[in-house]
């Protein structure tokens, strides 16, 4: 059964599904970046503004953690770059755990993704 779901996460993580995802999830997680970097919360909000906080925080974990994950699957079944580039990427995205996957995740997948469209044509 694990074999199926490894063969389905594969298909979908270079597909236009799969690059929509990481997309969206790359954009969530630079907002969230963002808007913790200039807004953070403070010591006096309402117990409604730690909780919606809290479950944001969770949220962005999860997603993070979802693009890191697809990043390094990628990194680990589909990425043919020369192996010093290979090393480099892995230590960045182990390192820098979702920022690299974000760096990974433009240096890297979105110009793969390009290549494999341009080669696969209109289908």
């Amino acid at each position: 059964m694990l074999y199926g779901l490894s063969k389905y996460a594969d298909r979908l993580l270079v597909s236009k599904y799969g690059v929509l995802v990481f997309s969206l999830a790359w954009g969530v997680i630079l907002t969230a970046t963002i808007a913790l970097e200039a807004y953070p919360p403070s010591d006096d909000v309402s117990l409604g503004e730690r909780m919606a906080w809290g479950v944001a925080g969770v949220l962005f974990a999860i997603i993070g953690f979802a693009l890191w994950g697809g990043m390094l699957r990628f990194w680990s079944h589909w990425d043919s770059s020369a192996r010093s580039a290979r090393i480099a990427t892995f230590s960045l995205l182990i390192g820098a755990a979702w920022y690299g996957a974000m760096v990974y995740f433009l240096l890297v997948y979105i110009p793969s993704d390009s290549r494999k469209r341009s080669t696969r044509g209109n289908r």
